[in-house]
């Protein structure tokens, strides 16, 4: 499943929602585009109703379902906007099958130390039993209250009753898998690779987010062909609190 806009565009701009998002993510950033930039914005696995028939949802079999994705709809071309888990995907994606442009929103490579990995994978599986156990909508409720979302609270109720809609939407079992499945505590570390990727990397991350502009300035002084965007007054999903801006920042990258 994917929603598309703009097909007569000459720019093509594929985007990769985050963990319990989809393609409405980016529905109000894309009404702002100019015309000329086709947005195709696919369901990742574990989320929506999407039929996934590899194996597991680690990141290399989810790199070869992003390799499929982009073949049969004639994408390789295309820059490739990946948005916090759609960001690692990218990253991982481009390691392989490097890409036009990379933009990288509130994103990162991974954890670099085996020990701080497995804690992170054993939090993430800990997580993925208790939305077995207590269902979707519990855990809606507690993802919408963690810390990295905090300045979402400051956006319009129906804005917030819009993310939260979107995130039900799941299914519970699924969401749960990817979360144990593709987990930043079981995805490889792309630290190390990072100085050998040479094409265009364009990170955007909010200031509030302060843990992820210290990995994006971390990545931008490894990265040889980089730049780094750090928007004033918000935080981790910028394409929902300022969607304005963030149609700006995409029409200056492309």
């Amino acid at each position: 499943m994917y929603k598309e806009w703009n097909p007569t565009g000459t720019k093509k701009l594929v985007v990769l929602h985050g963990f319990t998002g989809s393609p409405r993510s980016f529905e109000r950033v894309v009404e702002m585009l100019s015309e000329d930039i086709h947005v195709i914005a696919p369901t990742l696995p574990g989320h929506g109703k999407i039929t996934y028939s590899y194996e597991t949802m680690e990141m290399h079999h989810q790199i070869n379902w992003l390799e499929d994705f982009l073949q049969q709809h004639q994408l390789k071309e295309a820059s490739v906007l990946g948005y916090s888990m759609g960001g690692r995907l990218a990253m991982g994606y481009a390691q392989e099958f490097p890409v036009k442009q990379l933009i990288l929103v509130s994103s990162s490579p991974g954890i670099e130390l085996q020990n701080d990995r497995d804690a992170r994978h054993e939090a993430d599986q800990n997580l993925a039993e208790k939305i077995r156990r207590n269902g979707l909508d519990w855990f809606v409720s507690y993802w919408e209250n963690i810390p990295l979302f905090e300045s979402q609270k400051r956006l319009p109720v129906d804005v917030q009753q819009m993310v939260r809609s979107e995130r039900l939407q799941h299914d519970a079992e699924q969401l749960a898998t990817s979360l144990e499945d593709f987990s930043t505590g079981n995805m490889p570390s792309y630290w190390n690779e990072l100085e050998n990727y040479h094409h265009p990397v364009h990170m955007v991350v909010g200031e509030l987010d302060t843990k992820f502009v210290e990995i994006a300035k971390k990545m931008s002084a490894r990265l040889p062909n980089a730049t780094l965007r750090i928007v004033p007054n918000v935080g981790h999903a910028i394409q929902v609190e300022i969607p304005q801006m963030f149609a700006t920042i995409i029409e200056d990258v492309l």
